[in-house]
């Protein structure tokens, strides 16, 4: 039986639902957001349904029929993808693995992106996201991860390279009283709950810089393990934290989530790509980290964006 839809319909839709708005789904699939609405509108005449509808702000929101199909297609691209790379590996195609993790952040939007230049670049290198089960240096050491994406000066014997200067901003719902502020002093925060995924106050982050320096304490800390569920707590009006607006892209695109600067100059904070202190000055983690800079750069990220607003790729 032939399927209506072709395998480039199932990754607009997923494409639109993960990175939250069209623009950067565009630049995800490195297409025009042109030929990416004609790709949609091609897949909703072919299945006959809707599969967005218009929301706030003219923001696409899936349907329960969009969302059918994104969950089949996330699921379909994985194993087509997992099947390419077997393929690839049994042949010989690929000379070298490199493992990459995100340090403290499950935050991945980067990545589909990223591959696709990778793959036209580097095709004998093949990357693999892990989940660090040990701190930075750690999991380095175990060789759990090659690279880790991290926030923040680099600690220990580690190779490192500089990706992008990112801010830490106060992160709360779209309907908190404080997210239509373009700054926060500290001494606004006092009757607040603070979701934290740190017991210990890191050096260099929010509690240090920003804080402490007012000598107040928030109403009640909450010490949360894992970012994204503090995200979703946020997002229902449970309480403020202080987070990577880098890491927070897709749900602030989203409308999920809000993002107002700490104090009038805010809070910048330095990613770097990390690596084991011994890393070669030639080798395959070498060259993807550097790929990483270029590619997570402002001005790369600016000029793709420029791109596709103006139809400068295909479909």
């Amino acid at each position: 039986m032939a399927l209506r839809l072709d395998i480039r319909h199932y990754e607009t839709v997923a494409a639109i639902i993960e990175h939250a708005t069209v623009t950067s789904a565009a630049v995800a699939l490195s297409i025009s957001q042109s030929a990416l609405s004609h790709r949609l509108a091609d897949a909703e005449q072919r299945m006959g349904v809707k599969l967005f509808d218009r929301g706030p702000g003219r923001r696409l929101q899936p349907t329960e029929a969009g969302t059918v199909v994104q969950q089949a297609a996330t699921l379909a691209l994985a194993e087509l993808q997992r099947c390419e790379d077997d393929v690839l590996r049994s042949a010989g195609r690929y000379s070298a693995t490199v493992r990459v993790a995100v340090e403290t952040y499950e935050t991945y939007h980067w990545f589909a992106p990223f591959h696709s230049q990778l793959r036209a670049t580097h095709p004998t290198i093949d990357v693999q996201l892990v989940v660090m089960g040990a701190a930075t240096a750690r999991s380095l050491d175990l060789r759990e991860a090659d690279i880790v994406l991290a926030p923040g000066n680099p600690i220990g014997a580690l190779a490192s390279v500089p990706l992008f200067v990112d801010e830490l901003a106060v992160i709360v719902a779209p309907t908190h009283r404080l997210a239509d502020r373009s700054s926060v002093r500290p001494h606004e925060l006092t009757d607040e709950t603070y979701l934290t995924y740190s017991r210990v106050a890191t050096p260099g982050f929010e509690y240090e810089r920003f804080l402490s320096k007012a000598e107040i304490r928030p109403r009640l800390i909450t010490v949360i393990r894992h970012v994204s569920a503090i995200a979703e707590l946020v997002a229902a009006n449970a309480g403020f934290s202080v987070l990577s607006r880098w890491a927070m892209t897709s749900m602030i695109e989203s409308g999920r989530l809000a993002a107002v600067r700490c104090g009038t100059d805010g809070l910048p904070v330095q990613w770097h790509a990390l690596m084991r202190a011994n890393e070669p000055a030639t080798s395959a983690t070498r060259d993807v980290a550097d790929l990483l800079a270029t590619h997570l750069s402002p001005s790369s990220s600016a000029a793709a964006a420029s791109a596709s607003r103006r139809g400068l790729t295909s479909v």
